[in-house]
């Protein structure tokens, strides 16, 4: 851990931002003066550090792509200084009440940032509402910030290729909006495995839940199979019968499927714009995890829904009353039998 007066390469802490099991962030001033933020990755290879030098992700200047503008070694582990950024994630902002129209200007947005990547060869693969920030312009109006465009798929390809590389990090950090072949398979997934990320964080947005919130790792990774979800317009009758389908087009299980580029996706979201208004009516908030009130359902750590009343929980409830009956005939029956001896 780095502290306040360390100096690393040619950059000096100034503060610590945050500190986490998958992640290092600190405040740092560069030689030129400007403060910057310097992400640890939790991994480590001197391969991998060299690999990010030569991957174009360097001063990247799209307007809704948070930029890298150095990568130094930290003992092995890669080190990205970036523009800081304060800003709070799209995970808070969706906490709060918006209208149709302004999340999708936001997500256009988000989309606008993925096209450009694509353009470059690069991907995401870990495209969530904690890896996107929403800052605000000085008219009023939100734009996203989009983190960590291209690290992914080079750590996880550093990974296959065995370049010496230890983690702390065996796979995904969250499954939940990952393409089914990127689940298994990171180090193969392409472009359209961040089209499908995309389907889940408009689905998200709009929704006001996760297409497959309260499913463990094993039950996810079934139900994206078999896209097993509640079709969007189902959870918010004011979505444009258009979008649904866009969302359903986005989270096709079969790569071939989907909706194949962040450019395309741009272009039927235009269509859909001027064909159609979706209006501006709430976003469904009260069904949002983390607006969720007390009893009607349980949070996960990741912030997402676990439904109150499900299947499994039914299931479960019913084992246990099972469970405790037979206990208790078994308490009458010694009894009897004590009472008889």
């Amino acid at each position: 851990m780095l502290q306040p007066g360390d100096q690393v390469d040619r950059y000096v802490v100034s503060h610590m931002i945050e500190i986490s099991s998958s992640t290092e962030r600190y405040c740092v001033n560069a030689p030129d003066g400007a403060v910057r933020m310097l992400e640890v990755l939790p991994v480590s290879s001197p391969g991998l550090t060299q690999s990010i030098r030569d991957a174009n992700l360097l001063g990247l200047t799209h307007p809704n792509v948070v930029a890298i503008h150095d990568v130094i070694d930290m003992e092995g582990s890669p080190g990205l200084v970036c523009d800081i950024s304060d800003e709070m994630t799209l995970r808070n902002w969706l906490a709060e009440p918006t209208t149709l129209d302004v999340s999708m200007a936001l997500f256009c947005g988000i989309v606008s940032a993925v096209a450009y990547g694509q353009e470059l060869g690069l991907l995401h693969l870990e495209l969530r509402a904690g890896t996107i920030r929403v800052s605000t312009r000085p008219n009023g109006t939100f734009f996203a910030l989009v983190e960590g465009l291209g690290i992914t798929k080079l750590v996880f390809t550093a990974m296959q290729d065995k370049m010496g590389l230890s983690t702390s990090k065996g796979g995904l950090a969250e499954p939940r909006h990952a393409a089914p072949e990127a689940i298994r398979k990171p180090h193969l997934a392409d472009a359209r495995s961040d089209m499908y990320s995309l389907g889940c964080l408009l689905y998200e947005m709009l929704g006001g839940a996760h297409p497959f919130a309260g499913l463990g790792y094993y039950d996810l990774y079934l139900a994206k199979r078999e896209e097993r979800y509640v079709a969007l317009n189902e959870i918010n009758a004011a979505v444009d019968p258009n979008l649904n389908e866009i969302v359903a087009d986005l989270l096709r299980a079969a790569p071939d499927a989907r909706i194949q580029s962040a450019a395309e996706l741009l272009e039927r979201l235009d269509s859909l714009e001027q064909g159609s208004a979706s209006g501006s009516s709430l976003r469904p908030v009260e069904k949002h995890p983390l607006s969720a009130k007390e009893g009607d359902a349980a949070v996960m750590s990741g912030g997402y829904l676990v439904p109150a009343k499900t299947s499994g929980s039914t299931d479960r409830r019913l084992m246990w009353a099972v469970a405790l009956g037979v206990a208790l005939a078994g308490i009458v029956l010694l009894a009897a039998v004590l009472w008889l001896v």
